[in-house]
């Protein structure tokens, strides 16, 4: 094999481990985005449910709301304002 041949080899090398490297800082960060972001729903969707149990009675009806929902297809919010 020539010398250059060799060479191109070593480049291409470098240049995968780099690529390799720089995938593997994405997954990571991808992954602590997804965790953050989960946290984040389930705290929001607890604080939601804590305080609509906490409503009294008489101003519940003149008071904005907001239900979230779940179902085997989607997932969402309802709201009243």
């Amino acid at each position: 094999m020539p010398i250059t041949a060799l060479q191109n080899i070593q480049d291409s090398l470098a240049v995968m481990d780099a690529l390799r490297s720089s995938q593997d800082s994405a997954s990571s960060l991808s992954l602590v985005g997804f965790i953050v972001g989960s946290v984040g729903i389930a705290a929001g969707t607890t604080l939601l449910i804590l305080d609509m149990q906490s409503d009294d009675g008489d101003n519940a009806k003149t008071a904005a709301s907001v239900l979230p929902y779940l179902t085997s297809q989607s997932f969402g919010v309802y709201g009243t304002f």
